[in-house]
């Protein structure tokens, strides 16, 4: 089931468009706080002392943190490992500003809204820190927010350095901090960098280091943004576990020398990174850029563009091709390692021999590199190409298309960005994908959707290939005829270097069926589907969009089928899950499947429209089962999945009665099984690919 998570992730991409919608109806004001916000707080507000007769810090960190989201869970978890590091009476201040979300996590009085909190010393697995003030609902995707902030911050406390970390959903270039409230409103790079700037000008503040604990988000154009801002900047170029920068190590080293500089301190960051994570994951990574070190390398930057679309203009633009797509990329091909781009092009022998600039200023770009990205953390995933900041270079394809067009022409979500106005980057883009270099088209036959192949021959042991090009997140139906032989069907997502295995029907023909069939949801991309011969056979093939099952309370619904690891002897394998859609009133409901699990395991899913996940169940006895409390009416798809064996299910929804606690929607949130790499945060490779939640995504 593919879910826009970031991870997949902290990692939400617009172009995804598998936003996860909540209904929440919540208010927003506050004190010299979200003055653009037009609805009024019936909370307290609660105001600190005044800087005139504080203290002076040695650090002031600002935590903007956007739990108005499927993050909230973590964002509560990171709050209290702040307040386990925190020491009273420190020279350190913490100031976090966190909005939470109905329907995730019920903690500490499942409040919602906005809050401000000074971080103190608590050991307990509850917020326990000062509540300087209590809001109403705050747009965290709104810059006047993120500036409110920061002029609260900046109003009442002095220090004499300052850290800011931007928290939640990353999509570089994309923008971040989704506030799914608010009509899933984000933060686009220019508007983040504008609320900064006004902010500092505004108190004369110089802010030391800048953090995003969001996905994706180390690109140089997101950096560039912040060049006049901050003296360094950390971030990543891959998406981040839900579990984010390890805070308590990070406050504790800061406790026990709150002296010292942006630096260390970004240092820190990234060590305890990978401290963190190295052991657990082969696909993380953390670095920190020099900020100051901007307005020196740009110059190096625009020569080696202009020199590769002198190359462009010679008419061997597929050297620089055959480059780009040897290049470690990230964000589901949306974005590239610049360091491993420029490596590959100097290793190129054609680029080289002839273009002896080219080479100058290759060589030149990776010293001012070297020096612009401080500290770099990567996993073994990546053989070494995963420098420590990427470049805006998306693989041209049906998806990506207008984001080059919009990019290059700075509009929509790229509007007022700086780097394109202040380097040649864009120009040598334009030039590239002008000539039509970038596009990943597989070479294989196309097949629209709704249109069959007709009647097709196939040899033993031969496989047909076709492209399919998904525009709509949906569910969707591989159908195979099979008029003679026996024949398998295949069908794996293109991420414009390889092809991931998506769903297969692998039945015995026709001793368990004259017809292939594989059932999944899936996201917009590009597809192949392969017929591969286990003997000489004749088929037909089409690939249609379908309608989950409309079904009503109390309504039983049975259904059989194939699972993805079929019986023990290897009959009955297919991808075929079996999706129904519900509309329900607010109340309490119990999802119950039903199986004999002697013969098979059928899991059970609970999925927004938008095919994010609610809950799950997967267990192994005769029943899975989900309850949820509906807080206002809503529609829920249902995705049973074949797990083994085969067999038949029973499926209802009936209304219950909640047990005396329950508050809220439980979610389970979103436990999974295998992470694919370069998905939304990250595009998620169907339901047997369960994904592991990462902040965007």
């Amino acid at each position: 089931m593919f879910k826009n998570l970031f991870f997949s992730q902290k990692n939400k991409k617009i172009k995804f468009t598998l936003i996860l919608s909540l209904i929440a109806i919540l208010s927003l004001n506050s004190t010299n706080l979200l003055q653009n916000n037009t609805a009024v707080s019936t909370e307290t507000q609660i105001l600190p002392v005044l800087k005139p007769n504080a203290v002076v810090f040695d650090w002031l960190i600002m935590m903007y943190i956007d739990g108005d989201n499927n993050l909230e869970e973590f964002a509560i978890d990171d709050i209290y490992e702040m307040e386990a590091a925190k020491i009273t009476g420190s020279s350190i201040a913490i100031i976090v500003m966190v909005d939470r979300i109905p329907g995730y996590d019920v903690s500490n009085g499942d409040w919602t809204g906005a809050r401000i909190y000074n971080i103190t010393a608590d050991g307990s697995t509850a917020i326990n820190s000062e509540l300087l003030q209590d809001n109403g609902e705050a747009n965290m995707g709104d810059g006047a927010t993120l500036e409110s902030f920061m002029d609260y911050c900046f109003t009442n406390f002095d220090a004499n350095n300052y850290w800011l970390n931007l928290w939640d959903h990353g999509g570089g270039t994309d923008g971040l901090c989704w506030d799914d409230t608010d009509s899933s409103d984000f933060l686009t790079i220019d508007e983040m960098q504008t609320a900064i700037e006004n902010s500092v000008t505004t108190h004369s503040v110089d802010i030391d280091l800048i953090t995003h604990d969001a996905c994706f988000m180390n690109m140089l154009e997101v950096a560039y943004e912040l060049k006049d801002l901050a003296d360094y900047f950390v971030a990543s170029e891959e998406s981040i576990p839900v579990d984010g920068f390890d805070y308590e190590t990070i406050v504790s080293a800061l406790e026990a020398d709150s002296t010292m500089n942006a630096s260390t301190l970004a240092g820190v960051i990234v060590d305890s990174y990978d401290s963190f994570y190295d052991s657990v994951y082969s696909n993380t990574a953390l670095s920190t850029i020099n900020l100051t070190l901007f307005d020196s390398f740009i110059p190096y930057l625009n020569y080696f563009a202009t020199n590769l679309t002198a190359v462009l203009n010679d008419g061997i633009g597929e050297c620089i091709e055959e480059a780009y797509f040897n290049t470690q990329m990230f964000y589901d091909v949306f974005v590239m390692d610049f360091m491993h781009f420029i490596e590959e092009v100097l290793s190129n022998n054609t680029l080289m021999t002839n273009y002896p600039n080219l080479n100058q200023s290759a060589i030149n770009l990776i010293t001012q590199l070297n020096s612009l990205i401080v500290d770099n953390y990567q996993g073994s995933a990546y053989s070494g190409n995963a420098n420590g900041v990427t470049i805006f270079m998306p693989i041209s394809n049906t998806l990506y298309d207008s984001y080059i067009d919009d990019y290059i022409a700075i509009v929509d979500i790229f509007t007022d960005m700086d780097w394109q106005t202040d380097t040649q980057w864009d120009n040598f883009l334009a030039n590239f994908y002008i000539r039509g270099f970038g596009d990943e088209s597989t070479g294989y036959d196309e097949l629209e959707l709704g249109v069959s192949t007709g009647t097709q021959g196939l040899a033993s042991d031969e496989s047909h290939y076709y492209e399919v090009t998904i525009t709509q997140t949906g569910v969707y139906e591989v159908t195979a005829e099979i008029y003679s032989g026996d024949a398998d069907v295949f069908l794996y997502y293109f991420n414009g270097f390889d092809y991931d295995t998506v769903g297969f029907s692998q039945l015995y023909n026709p001793d368990d069926a004259s017809t292939e069939k594989l059932r999944i949801d899936l996201i917009p991309g590009l597809f192949v589907i392969e017929v591969w011969g286990f003997e000489a056979s004749t088929y037909d093939l089409i690939i249609e969009q379908v309608n989950p099952i409309l079904i009503a309370v109390e309504q039983i619904k049975t259904s059989s089928g194939g699972t993805q690891e079929g019986s023990a002897d290897y009959h009955n394998v297919q991808t075929l899950n079996h999706y129904y859609t519900i509309t329900l009133s607010p109340g309490y409901y119990e999802f119950t499947l039903t199986y004999d699990s002697a013969v098979v395991d059928f899991d059970l899913y609970v999925l927004y429209e938008s095919y994010a996940e609610v809950d799950h169940s997967v267990l192994t006895g005769d029943i899975d089962e989900v309850e949820l409390n509906v807080i206002a009416e809503v529609t829920y798809i249902i995705c049973v999945y074949g797990y083994w064996g085969v067999g038949s299910f029973n499926f209802v929804v009936n209304q219950a009665t909640p047990p005396p606690s329950t508050t809220t929607t439980p979610t389970g949130l979103f436990n999974g099984f295998a992470y694919i790499v370069a998905i939304l945060g990250i595009v998620a490779i169907a339901s047997i690919y369960r994904i592991f939640v990462k902040k965007k995504a």
